[in-house]
């Protein structure tokens, strides 16, 4: 049997700001990308990957903050929430 990463208010707290800072961040770096691309007279959309890069390098403090924020979260209201969902779960037979 695999052996499981114990699940309570510092592990939640890590994974709470590596999520919030890759997966969210991420999405919505390419989603500017996206509302900000421009059509050129030749009917091509101004999509790079030099432009992803360089809303990834000038966004990442404000992804840093942001996953900051919700790791705080996490890390004060992260034990009461997991004992909610354990019981939940144990309720529910999840």
């Amino acid at each position: 049997m695999r052996s499981r990463i114990p699940c309570n208010f510092i592990t939640v707290t890590i994974f709470t700001f590596i999520s919030v800072f890759v997966i969210y961040g991420g999405i919505m770096n390419i989603a500017a990308m996206m509302m900000n691309s421009t059509y050129t007279d030749s009917g091509s959309v101004n999509i790079s990957w030099e432009a992803l890069k360089l809303l990834y390098i000038t966004g990442a403090p404000y992804d840093a903050m942001h996953a900051g924020g919700a790791a705080v979260c996490a890390f004060l209201f992260g034990d009461g929430l997991l004992g909610k969902l354990t019981r939940a779960r144990i309720k529910y037979g999840l």
